[in-house]
């Protein structure tokens, strides 16, 4: 029978990342791909962003042809300086803004508004 279903082809596709990952789950194959996915157009977003910022930094000295292998090196040292202060900036700020529970905070305040009796208020606390 020559008949194949999209369904068949599409277990056959991911029979290949069943190897990889360990597991015959469709759903965690699918997340594996997303997540290699994810992580290699970030790499390709960084590197391009370094590039060009790079390129940017060092367009005087293209345009003016003095030394310009010195001026782009310069230019992605300078980009990669930036892209991993704000990372690290992102890596200390983010876990401290967690630390102060500002859901908790906004469910605090929300059972407060909402609350009728005294009994009701201090259970919102």
């Amino acid at each position: 029978m020559r008949f194949k279903s999209s369904f068949v082809f599409r277990i056959d596709h991911l029979a290949g990342v069943a190897t990889i990952h360990g597991s015959v789950s469709i759903s965690g194959n699918q997340l594996l791909i997303f997540k290699i996915t994810f992580f290699v157009l970030t790499a390709v977003g960084a590197l391009w962003l370094i590039a060009i910022g790079a390129i940017l930094f060092s367009m005087q000295a293209l345009s003016t042809n003095s030394n310009p292998t010195t001026s782009v090196a310069n230019g992605a040292v300078y980009m990669s300086i930036l892209a991993l202060s704000l990372v690290l900036n992102v890596a200390i700020i983010f876990p401290a803004c967690l630390v102060l529970q500002p859901f908790r905070l906004w469910r605090v305040i929300r059972a407060e508004k909402h609350a009728v009796t005294p009994r009701q208020r201090f259970r919102g606390n």
